[in-house]
């Protein structure tokens, strides 16, 4: 859950406010804020800029909020950008960079989006731990159906092995496994959620598959 953060306006005036404010009134501002709210436009932009039909709503109630505040506090840039809008006709889309400004402080994950998008992007996972990925490793797939003796010739291999990992998609299979191969010489570890069993000088680890360092 995104919670909103308050955005109060500045406590103190700008100077000299007054030569911006003359001539705006409330009603009017209002008025180009509620067709601001309306234009399918700025709903788009915002989506493109990572908030949705809930957080935009939020964001502009805060937005409006700040707008018809006292002027004093509001920035000389965006009350002469009313001024335009409402005495020169400018269209009421040119508010939006001082919107999704105000937003990125109602919403201060706004800011990271980018850096989200790329954590949870999903779609290359070829380019992921690049560190791993440089160790030369020769992997032989075994397969078919059950009981054909897949997991057997696995482990014979592994056994055989200088050094390596068996990843055992189920914990008690792991133990298992981790048990007979100790009783025949073979010394391996075994690492699950909740227990880590290490034997010393060995070269091979038993894993749940879940818990697998990746390099």
């Amino acid at each position: 859950m995104v919670v909103p953060r308050v955005v109060a306006p500045p406590r103190t005036s700008v100077i000299g406010a007054e030569q911006w404010t003359e001539g705006l009134d409330a009603s009017s501002m209002s008025l180009a804020l509620d067709e601001f709210f309306r234009r399918k436009t700025v709903r788009e932009l915002s989506t493109e800029n990572g908030l949705n039909a809930k957080l935009f709503v939020t964001a502009y109630r805060s937005f409006r909020e700040y707008c018809l505040s006292e002027k004093g506090g509001v920035e000389p840039a965006l009350l002469v950008l009313f001024q335009d809008i409402i005495k020169e006709g400018h269209d009421v889309e040119s508010l939006f960079p001082y919107f999704l400004a105000h937003a990125r402080k109602v919403f201060p994950h706004l800011e990271a989006m980018d850096d989200l998008r790329m954590i949870s992007d999903l779609t290359q996972p070829h380019n992921w731990y690049p560190d791993a990925r440089t160790v030369q490793r020769k992997i032989f797939f075994h397969a078919g159906p059950t009981n054909s003796g897949k997991t057997y010739q696995a482990l014979k291999r592994f056994g055989e092995a200088k050094s390596g990992v068996y990843c055992g998609p189920l914990k008690l299979l792991a133990a298992e496994v981790f048990t007979r191969s100790n009783e025949l010489g073979i010394k391996c570890d075994l690492v699950t959620g909740e227990e880590r069993r290490y034997v010393l000088q060995n070269f091979l680890a038993l894993f749940f598959t879940r818990i697998i360092p990746n390099n």
